[in-house]
């Protein structure tokens, strides 16, 4: 287990926080700790089978459908392929047709579902250390999304030398099992939702989960038929008279 997730020094005082720091996975499939195709059978999370002491995570599901809905958007756009592989796997899980544990709260889950990821963290007033998802596919996409009041958010990736303004409003995409990345605390209370992949759900799902390429410029100007110019002109202030 990822221990640093849930160390008590990279949350903000809950008593200064109108929102309780805190981390929970939401996922509609996805296997248990130490489990996969060859040892285990998928499932909802725990979070989100409703019973007498929790009754939370299908109802955070359900106020989170338009975000993640807008989520998953932004993933059809940036790589449209992998939006594909994902939906279609989605589809097969709603069929029916493959084994999967608690398979009727899975299926009352599906109306809130609007997401074409596996699953999402929702992170709440938390500093988040340097890592890299090594649980997700070596060519998808994490999509990090910010929300709250707050102030001097950047998120760190140290590949790219980069830090990256990362304040409320924000939408970062990056293949997270390439990029080291990290998220320093800030001056307010601040809200994460981090969508992610699993590729061993892919594979019970298919027999085998091909992850697509990354896009290029040349595939995405394919896939939205988009116009180029071949030249582009030297002087764009002529027509004004500008010299």
């Amino acid at each position: 287990m990822d221990s640093w997730r849930d160390r008590n020094d990279t949350f903000a005082d809950p008593n200064k926080c109108v929102m309780e720091p805190g981390n929970v996975n939401l996922s509609i499939c996805w296997f248990s700790q130490g489990r996969g195709p060859h040892n285990g059978t998928p499932g909802p999370s725990s979070s989100l089978k409703e019973t007498a002491n929790n009754q939370g995570g299908p109802h955070l599901l359900y106020e989170l459908r338009d975000a993640n809905a807008l989520i998953g958007a932004l993933l059809s756009l940036v790589h449209p392929d992998l939006f594909k592989l994902q939906m279609d796997m989605l589809d097969r899980l709603a069929s029916g047709e493959v084994k999967v544990n608690d398979a009727s709260i899975m299926q009352e889950l599906f109306p809130d579902w609007s997401t074409p990821f596996n699953g999402l963290a929702v992170i709440t007033n938390r500093e988040t250390l340097y890592h890299r998802d090594t649980k997700g596919g070596q060519r998808t996409f994490d999509i990090l999304t910010t929300f709250g009041e707050y102030t001097g958010g950047r998120l760190h990736v140290p590949l790219l030398s980069a830090n990256f303004i990362y304040g409320p409003g924000t939408g970062v995409i990056l293949p997270g099992y390439i990029f080291e990345h990290g998220a320093c605390k800030t001056d307010g209370e601040r809200l994460c939702l981090a969508s992610y992949v699993r590729p061993n759900v892919g594979a019970a799902v298919f027999g085998a989960y091909d992850e697509p390429p990354l896009p290029t410029m040349k595939t995405l100007v394919h896939e939205y038929h988009l116009p180029l110019a071949e030249i582009v002109s030297s002087n764009i202030w002529t027509s004004n008279g500008h010299e």
